[in-house]
């Protein structure tokens, strides 16, 4: 790519547009990010400002209309609704427009609108400013003709153009106004009403039967309260104005948090707490208007109510007119400038986006004020009810749309968690807030008409919050969330700000983005009116409903025209429809705000002319559709053709620089590449004479450069070598060529000046320069890489640890071991020995220990066996000896006795003599195998036969062994899954209290029924369950299975049972295993203390401390701790003083003969006194006669089970063996 300066491409012009608009004195940051260096204003001033808002006399004016209208009870509700309903929408919105310091149309833009999609909801804020600053400078001007007669077209210009100087400068000149108005403005405003209500208390009376010209009555009507809720619900827009000054709100920080949350709440959501006591304030004052015989138009406007309210403070008719007067006139400038500012900042947005273009906002602020006349001047007041109804549906589906994207689509992850709002990363238009706000603006304002019937009607603005709140999740569902990002951002670097390479003023980081015209950041408002680049940043596809309809009709009319028609009509009948469907609805919304009191014979002829214009516009926009359609496609091509054009005369350019740069440092570049090259590089003439050595090839040879240049190669590379020049000579010579190279086949060994040998790789190159050869000899010192690679290649084949061929090898020498047999006809033994206990080492002694083991015992191996036999190491504590050249079979079996032999001498490791067994499994060639997998498996067999019979020997490979390994292998096949197919039950042996004869409980027994094994044993399964993991899975449904069907015994039965179940080792490993069981319990409500656990002592021979920690918590928990298999291990005794043990149970084995042992009875006897000595209780296993059962109660044990009593039973007939011994 050709390098560019980064301002190369900024023209002059456009930077200094662009510093002329960031006077941010006046522009307030409009268009972007509120930086902290720039929002020095406290929480308290940032709430004031935006609280003096509420100064508006409108609200009195809709509360007052809506009374009038609607009567008292309607107003009253459908206010009260409409402010809950505000407050609600308008928290989240505040809260991330002060936490992100972003405007409305910036928030807006983030919340599923997209960059462009938002210019709509543009002019929906926009319109509700210049609507609410007709209305309020109509009060004013009313005010200025009831109090100076000053005509209403003057008064209506005067009180828009005193708003502009205050506008001018922002925040700065507001926050001013507003702080110096407020104690003036509050004091005029509360003491009328204090006044009233002290000196005329039974006007409340009045102001409850206040009845509506439409309703008829003051009592309660459904569906006129839904025209009043519907008409104060207009005012919902007005959050947006709180959030143009909260955006300037400080940082939230740990020590201001209080604070700035109070400001966001009381400024934000809580303007309308106070806006529902002025609409409710306008309908008292509407009443006192009313009584006193006024008009109900002067009811309606707010220096009438005023000035009849200040009657009650001022005897003086003429003092109560004036200061009526200047409380209009302090409030509707307190207000007018909010509405002001707001729409300048609203048409800030509009036009920056649509034209790419930004005079500044304080063009935008005069824009805004001159429309706002239009509508002063063609009487907007008089239409009140009609436009806040009507625009009520929009602006309530724009909020519910950007509410429903914060509080759901955001928290559900259906958009992304960010606040985006540049145009850098934001596709054009989102679906999902643009589709959600037009279908329930459509829909609702049909409602509003009375298409859809008179209930419809009333509650059009409920419809359009509903629709617009569910469907937008609904087409973020449809869309994925997909047009939210355009393109990632970028990680700028760390520092608080950076400059914009197209104004060169600095701004946050948070408002930068990276742009790749200008190949430097650039502004978020620079970016807005960036109009070459056609967001060529962005390699995402944008929403086209254009491209979706040709996607959608191209293939029904690709036989009958060409793709370029097609496009052009679908272009066509978008922008017809789209220009008709526009004209149509605003025809129609002002014919219904106009048609309102007309008499049906006037009515048809109203009609007729919205007919005839919405027609007459059609043919014009025929005509107009088909110009814009033929004008963008001439356009694209034009543009299209430029960029090729460009693109092309840069690319030349840049080729051209770089042919120049490259001819320009050719030699330089060329000495530096032989001088400074880390490769030995030695240029030689057609005499073979040295002409060049660099350095590189000093350090490589060891002489100077000045010792070998002009000497002979024969200096350092011997002639025997030379054969390698002549061959590259001729292949010159053949080739015709000006440049041949080849490169040495095997290295070549050389030596240095201090005779040291090298090993070196040369790579010829023959050029022909100048008229003359000249050989290049590239040479590598491989001495070190040989060294590696002999490493390497040991590496690869032996054990790192104790030097012994490892699995590779040893599988190949016994594959070449088995090839050279097959043609001696002899045999060959593969002995697969494995160390005993070994992971006891490591796990005790540590692997340092371990290690130092295994090279001793890799030693002793090797001493055995003969010169041509291998001993190899698997890996891990397994090794494989091959022996060949056999006779018989029976010649392994001496070297396998002496293998054993050298493991009963103990091992001295680090001062400690160790005694290590070793178990030994032998496999023949060919008998016991044709190949080397094959033997070593089946060798692998046979030495686990060795260990099943005791370790410490050796075994030969058996047909029988073979069937056990695909046995075990079936087993792990089928418990694979055993449990999904239900293939586990639980068996329960009753346990019986020996003294009272009654069963007390029972022990849970796991069985396995496979139908291609059949009934398979514990002592078979369990191991397996063991080794695979699957044991704990296996393990949760005994525990749960056992402890739901106890409960269920004990809710029946009204009986506590007992119940015992084993735990295995690997289920102590698992961290879950006490929640789990903690978990179950509670479910179930069996009693904690009803379960007993019991464990081997196996399980604490580890000493693992999770064992201990797991044993203490389920003691803690309540449960009972049983020590199984009681008598067959060595250490029962410390660890029943050790851990918390409940229950000893006697393994059956010493049961079996005390009717008959002496020695048998006697150790029973011991181990019920030692129990019973440590407080513990003894359960005897394998009782079966009634001999051992009158020995065992003499003894005092407490609990017997075995078939004695009952065989291990299925759950229903456990069940019945309870009900009987209960019945």
């Amino acid at each position: 790519m050709p390098k560019h300066n980064k301002q190369s491409n900024v023209e002059i012009k456009r930077r200094e547009y662009n510093k002329f608009v960031a006077a941010e004195s006046i522009e307030d940051y409009a268009l972007r990010y509120s930086p902290s260096s720039f929002r020095n204003w406290s929480e308290f001033l940032v709430a004031n400002t935006a609280l003096g808002s509420i100064s508006f006399l409108a609200l009195e004016a809709i509360g007052a209309s809506i009374a009038i209208t609607y009567g008292i009870e309607n107003a009253f509700w459908g206010i009260l609704a409409a402010s809950i309903i505000i407050f609600l929408m308008g928290f989240p919105i505040c809260y991330h427009a002060a936490k992100y310091n972003i405007d409305i149309d910036l928030l807006t833009r983030a919340a599923g609108f997209g960059y462009l999609g938002s210019t709509i909801t543009s002019l929906i804020y926009a319109s509700f400013c210049f609507i609410f600053f007709a209305i309020e400078a109509s009060i004013m001007a009313q005010a200025l003709l009831l109090y100076t007669g000053l005509p209403l077209y003057i008064g209506y210009a005067l009180c828009s153009i005193i708003i502009i100087p205050i506008v001018f400068y922002g925040m700065t000149a507001i926050n001013r106004l507003q702080l110096i108005t407020l104690p003036i403005w509050l004091t005029l405003m509360i003491l009328p009403f204090v006044m009233i209500l002290l000196k005329e208390p039974d006007l409340l009376t009045s102001f409850f039967n206040f009845s509506g010209t439409k309703s008829g009555s003051s009592e309660f009507s459904f569906y006129h309260f839904g025209f009043a809720l519907g008409i104060s619900l207009a005012l919902i827009a007005q959050i947006g104005e709180q959030v143009d000054y909260l955006r300037f709100m400080p940082d939230k920080k740990k020590e201001n948090r209080f604070k700035w949350w109070f400001a966001v709440i009381l400024a934000g959501p809580g303007w309308v707490v106070l806006g529902f006591l002025k609409q409710i304030g306008g309908i008292l004052l509407a009443a006192l208007v009313l009584l006193g015989g006024a008009s109900i138009y002067e009811a309606r406007e707010p220096i009438y109510m005023y000035n009849a309210a200040y009657t009650y403070v001022f005897e003086n008719p003429s003092v109560a007119l004036s200061i009526s007067f200047i409380f209009v006139i302090l409030s509707q400038i307190k207000i007018n400038v909010t509405n002001a500012y707001a729409g300048s900042l609203a048409w800030s947005n509009f036009f920056s986006r649509v034209t790419h273009s930004h005079p500044g906002r304080v063009v935008w602020l005069v824009f805004n004020i001159t429309i706002a006349l239009i509508l002063m001047e063609i009487g907007v007041f008089d239409v009140l009810e009609k436009i806040l109804g009507l625009y009520s549906n929009i602006a309530i589906a724009w909020i519910a749309a950007i509410v429903a994207d914060l509080v759901i689509n955001k928290p559900l992850g259906l958009s992304p968690p960010m606040i985006e709002f540049k145009r850098a990363h934001l596709f054009k238009i989102n679906p999902v807030g643009v589709f959600s706000t037009l279908i329930a603006s459509i829909i609702s304002v049909i409602a509003f008409s009375g298409l859809l019937g008179e209930q419809m009607q009333a509650f059009s603005s409920i419809i359009a919050l509903v629709i617009a709140f569910i469907l937008s999740p609904i087409i973020a569902i449809i869309t994925r969330g997909k047009y939210y990002i355009a393109r990632e951002s970028l990680n700028l670097s760390d520092q608080p700000t950076h400059i914009c390479g197209v104004c060169g003023i600095q701004y946050a980081t948070t408002d930068m983005a990276s742009c790749r015209m200008y190949q430097s950041n650039i502004c978020s408002l620079c970016c807005t009116l960036e109009s070459r680049c056609h967001d060529s940043c962005k390699d995402k596809p944008e929403f086209s409903l254009r491209e979706k309809a040709i996607n959608l009709v191209e293939p029904l009319l690709e036989k009958h025209m060409q793709q370029g028609g097609i496009r052009r009509l679908i272009s066509f009948l978008l922008i017809i429809i789209s220009l008709l469907t526009a004209t149509g609805f605003i025809l129609w919304t002002t014919y219904m705000v106009r048609a309102d009191g007309i008499d049906e014979k006037h009515l048809i002829a109203v009609q007729n002319v919205y007919i005839n214009l919405f027609f007459i516009s059609s043919i014009l926009y025929l005509i107009i559709a088909w110009l814009v359609v033929l004008f963008s496609e001439s356009r694209r091509f034009v543009e299209s053709e430029l960029t090729h054009k460009n693109l092309v005369l840069e690319n030349e350019i840049y080729h051209r620089s770089v042919a120049e740069e490259n001819l320009h440092n050719s030699e330089e570049r060329y000495h530096s590449l032989l001088e400074l090259s880390p490769t030995a590089i030695i240029a030689i003439n057609e005499h073979y004479n040295i002409v060049l050595f660099n350095k590189a090839a000093e350090r490589t040879f060891g002489y100077s450069g000045k010792e070998v240049i002009n000497h002979p190669l024969d200096k350092l590379l011997p002639v025997t070598h030379h054969n390698i020049h002549n061959s590259l000579i001729d292949e010159y010579k053949n080739s015709n060529q000006d440049y041949v190279s080849s490169m040495s086949r095997q290295p070549i060994t050389v030596y240095k000046k201090n005779g040291d040998e090298l090993n070196i790789e040369v790579s010829l190159s023959k050029i022909k320069l100048s008229g003359n050869f000249l050989m290049t000899a590239a040479i590598t010192d491989i001495t070190s890489r040989l060294k590696a690679d002999k490493k390497i290649l040991h590496q690869a084949n032996f054990d790192t640890l104790t030097d012994l061929p490892n699995r590779f090898l040893s599988l190949d020498r016994l594959s070449q071991l088995l090839h050279e047999t097959e043609r001696n006809d002899e045999k060959v033994a593969v002995l697969f020995l494995d160390l005993d206990d070994f992971k006891k080492v490591n796990d005790t002694l540590g692997h340092e220990t371990g290690d130092n083991l295994l090279i001793e015992a890799a030693h002793r191996l090797n001493s055995v066996v003969r010169t041509q036999d291998t001993v190899g190491r698997l890996g891990g504590d397994e090794f494989i000896i091959l022996l060949g050249g056999l006779i018989n079979a029976t010649d392994a079996q001496p070297i396998a006795e002496n293998l054993l032999e050298q493991f009963r001498k103990a091992f001295r490791i680090e001062n400690r003599e160790l005694i290590l067994t070793a178990s030994i499994g032998i496999a023949i060639y060919p008998g016991d195998g044709k190949d080397a997998s094959e033997l070593l498996r089946n060798a692998d067999s046979a030495m686990y036969n060795s260990k099943d019979h005791g370790r410490n020997t050796y075994t030969f490979f058996t047909d029988a062994m073979n069937k056990e390994a695909l046995r075990r292998l079936a087993l792990e096949e089928q418990i694979h899954g055993a449990l999904d197919r239900g293939e586990f039950e639980i068996y329960y042996q009753a346990k019986m209290n020996i003294s009272s004869g009654k069963i007390m409980g029972a022990e849970a027994l796991l069985r396995w029924h496979n139908k291609a094994l059949k009934n398979v044993s514990p002592d078979e399964f369990i191991p397996v369950a063991e080794q695979t993991g699957l044991i704990l899975p296996i393990g949760e449904f005994v525990l749960t299975e056992a402890i739901n069907k106890t409960s269920i015994w004990r809710e029946k039965h009204n009986t506590d049972y007992n119940v015992a179940i084993n735990l295995s080792p690997r289920q102590f490993r698992d961290p879950n295993l006490v929640s789990f069981i903690e978990k179950t319990l509670k479910q179930s409500r069996l009693p904690n203390h009803l379960i007993e656990l019991e464990i081997t002592e196996g399980v604490l021979m580890s000493g693992h401390s999770y064992i201990d920690t797991a044993l203490d918590e389920l003691h803690k928990l309540g449960l009972k701790i049983s020590m199984d298999d009681f008598g067959t291990g060595y250490s029962s005794l410390s660890y029943l003083r050790s851990y918390p043990f409940n229950v000893l149970k006697i393994d059956r084995s010493f049961i079996n003969d005390i009717t008959n042992s002496k020695a048998d009875l006697e150790l029973v006897n011991a181990a019920i006194a030692m129990a019973h000595g440590l407080n513990l209780k003894v359960v005897a296993e394998g009782v079966e006669t009634e001999q051992q059962l009158s020995l065992l109660k003499d003894l005092k044990c407490d609990y017997a089970q075995g078939y004695l009593f009952s065989k291990p039973l299925p759950a229903d007939e456990f069940e019945r063996l309870l009900e009987s011994t209960s019945n």
